[in-house]
């Protein structure tokens, strides 16, 4: 009896693989947002430190006014990969039914952009995240485009004939 597993392309686990990968990457990058957090004295459940002024004086819910920002910098850079992830993972499992090794190896890349990505914001700020190779993000999610409009032709083409 044939499973599921059967119609899989041969190289669907090269998705699985990058799959974790960039799982464990996303999750990993939530470590550095916890040693922030502990760092720059931002309590929980502040998703972000905030800082206020009153009469010439400013007020923090972290260490201080500078440490805010820096925690900041550091929680914007792994929200971004939170915010991206899921359809990234998306666009890998689906496109990977017609190009498994194209959709895994463009997740390997747009992970490794997010994670520099986050990086960069966490250690140079917002106006330095995207440097070098954070743009990996944007050719690895081209990439997965690519896979889902090979899969959507491949479909499409073999109910049209």
């Amino acid at each position: 009896m044939a499973t599921v597993l059967d119609l899989l392309p041969a190289e669907y686990g090269f998705v699985a693989l990058a799959v974790i990968a960039s799982t464990v990457t996303v999750v990993l990058q939530g470590g550095s947002v916890m040693e922030a957090r502990k760092l720059y004295k931002v309590p929980y459940p502040d998703m972000y430190a905030t800082v206020i002024e009153v009469d010439g004086k400013k007020y923090t819910n972290a260490k201080d006014p500078e440490s805010a920002k820096l925690f900041n910098c550091a929680q914007r850079g792994h929200q971004n990969a939170l915010e991206s992830h899921y359809y990234n993972l998306v666009l890998a499992v689906t496109g990977g039914l017609a190009a498994p090794v194209a959709a895994a190896g463009s997740l390997i890349v747009a992970t490794i952009g997010f994670r520099e990505y986050a990086r960069q914001y966490r250690c140079a700020g917002p106006e330095n995240r995207n440097n070098k190779l954070a743009l990996c993000k944007y050719i690895g999610l081209l990439g997965l485009l690519g896979s889902n409009f090979y899969l959507a032709y491949v479909l499409l083409a073999s109910k049209l004939h």
